[in-house]
């Protein structure tokens, strides 16, 4: 595992093997953070944003709160998403990719997303697959498997 710093970004690489990725393409990853409770109106979660298998992932999750943000999250990532690829929202479709990370159908934008509690995060890249991970922090909790995987 190696780790660069590289304009105030921090890479980390787990195969350093495999080829390097130009240090010019990384100002392309794009990652957004955010908390349900700013957007406590609700109103963004009213928007035809979501689609029947948005909805059946929140009706999985059984804390209100934890439904909540997941909803916010996925209604930000389609909005982006569909904005970026400039289609309707609910023309996107997931599926797994490898190493269970889910991909766009039919097309080659990279994404990742992560939420916990009341917060979220997902990143984009037009040229690399990307991860990003949101924990809540726990002083009990051992994050090196975490983070290896």
């Amino acid at each position: 595992m190696t780790f660069d710093i590289i304009s105030g970004f921090v890479r980390c690489d787990f195969r350093p093997e495999e080829k390097q990725i130009s240090h010019n393409i990384l100002s392309t990853a794009e990652v957004c953070f955010g908390h349900t409770r700013d957007f406590r109106s609700k109103s963004l979660l009213s928007l035809e944003c979501l689609n029947k298998d948005d909805q059946l992932k929140a009706n999985k999750v059984r804390d209100s709160e934890d439904k909540i943000t997941l909803l916010t999250c996925y209604t930000m990532l389609r909005m982006i998403i569909s904005k970026r690829l400039k289609i309707n929202p609910l023309d996107i479709s997931f599926e797994t990719g490898t190493n269970r990370k889910p991909r766009i159908k039919n097309d080659s934008l990279f994404f990742n997303i992560s939420h916990t509690s009341n917060s979220y995060a997902f990143a984009l890249s037009e040229y690399f697959s990307i991860g990003v991970d949101l924990e809540e922090l726990n002083e009990h909790l051992n994050y090196e498997p975490i983070i290896k995987r």
